[in-house]
């Protein structure tokens, strides 16, 4: 059993992710002979923080990186 982690962005559709995962099941599928695939799917998400701090965070290098 092979297990993969994705990380997909928050504006993909269930359908672009279906198309990820097969293409991606495929290729490992291609290159170890596994067929037995487990993918974890996790979503990244966009955070939006009012005020002052919100500010300082959008102008700052670490959260523009």
């Amino acid at each position: 059993m092979t297990k993969i982690k994705l990380t997909v962005p928050p504006d993909q559709t269930p359908a672009e992710e279906a198309a990820l995962v097969a293409r991606v099941a495929a290729s490992v599928a291609d290159a170890t002979g596994d067929t037995d695939i487990h993918f974890e799917i996790e979503k990244t998400e966009e955070v939006k923080v009012p005020g002052l701090i919100g500010d300082r965070m959008a102008t700052g290098a670490r959260w523009n990186a």
